[in-house]
């Protein structure tokens, strides 16, 4: 009878933590930490561990309903048997034997008459049951006095020597200074600067005027100017306004080329304005554009700046107005004017 009444307490001890004995008190399983033993040198898992309270006397049907089921009787045979078993326990403790149930543990009464409970080893933990026990041995930690490390001997620093005058102004790690590298490339971007301004400033020389040939005094000019069209270099007007003071006397008109064709009757000569400059550099590179148009190129200097035309030939005065048209297109010099006709100054 108690190896069976062992084997339905088993049962529900692993499916409830409390499992009261009517009239005797009730099981209760609280849960275990690993326990390490130091002396077998070995940790076993956790547990529930299991304790008897005779206080709660309460009946929670639990066990009666398990033995009807086992037994598979009704509900009074079950709770007959089931009282019959422990009062059999109740009087073997109280006849001062030790009542044992295996798998559950031992019941005893002590010398003051109290009824006491040793459990067994059984874990009732579904999560660690069957885990054995595993070896483990204590890690002895010993304290082992460190080393210092030696000490980096400091890099000697190589100087300059005391009798020489950079010794104490420059030191030898001068390169590792960012100050210095700093004021270096501002130096190298000034002198870079300096460097391209002086280029800029710099004045090219003049190109040197092409002698032009006489039979160039009424070659057909292109009708179409260039984009660098003359009237974009010129300095001053080449209206009367600005030609010279009156005060000034008046320069002869230029020397007859000996070489060049006779006239034929009724044929007249004059010279075009087409600007007055006050660089001579910029006067020769008229007279250059001049040439490259095929026309004769006529220069006059004074005290002020340089007057640079053409020379024409004509015949009658609408031939003479025509190519004076034909000079300001060409030239785009819009105030290009007749300046000499026939060695003549015309008075405007």
């Amino acid at each position: 009878m108690r190896q069976e009444l062992s084997t339905y307490l088993q049962d529900l001890l692993y499916r409830h933590s409390t499992l009261s004995l009517p009239g005797m008190g009730s099981f209760v399983a609280q849960p275990s930490p690993a326990v390490i033993d130091q002396v077998q040198g070995q940790v076993s898992a956790p547990a529930l561990e299991l304790t008897f309270n005779p206080n709660l006397v309460v009946d929670d049907g639990l066990l009666l309903q398990h033995v009807q089921q086992q037994r598979g009787v009704n509900i009074v045979a079950a709770k007959q048997w089931l009282t019959q078993a422990l009062e059999d326990i109740a009087n073997a403790v109280q006849q001062r034997e030790i009542v044992e149930l295996p798998g559950v543990g031992r019941f005893y009464q002590d010398f003051q008459g109290t009824l006491k409970f040793v459990t067994e080893s059984t874990n009732f933990n579904t999560a660690t049951y069957g885990l054995r026990a595993v070896p483990a041995q204590p890690v002895i930690r010993t304290t082992q006095e460190r080393t210092p490390l030696p000490k980096a001997k400091p890099t000697p620093v190589k100087t300059a020597p005391k009798n020489s005058p950079f010794g104490q102004l420059v030191p030898a790690t001068w390169w590792k200074n960012p100050l210095l590298w700093a004021l270096l490339l501002v130096l190298l971007f000034l002198g870079i600067l300096l460097a391209v301004l002086t280029n800029k400033d710099a004045t090219p020389s003049p190109p040197v005027a092409t002698e032009v040939p006489n039979e160039r005094l009424n070659a057909s000019p292109s009708r179409t100017p260039p984009p660098d069209a003359a009237a974009d270099e010129q300095e001053v007007s080449a209206t009367p306004e600005t030609a010279p003071p009156a005060d000034e006397p008046t320069p002869a008109a230029p020397p007859a080329d000996s070489e060049a064709p006779t006239l034929a009757p009724n044929e007249h000569t004059a010279v075009i304005s087409v600007g007055f400059y006050g660089k001579s550099s910029n006067a020769q590179r008229m007279i250059q554009k001049l040439v490259n148009w095929g026309y004769s190129p006529y220069s006059e200097e004074n005290s002020k700046g340089t007057r640079v035309g053409v020379n024409i030939r004509f015949q009658t005065e609408r031939e003479r107005d025509q190519q004076l048209r034909d000079i300001r297109q060409t030239t785009g010099s819009s105030s290009a004017f007749v300046l000499y006709e026939d060695g003549v100054k015309v008075d405007r």
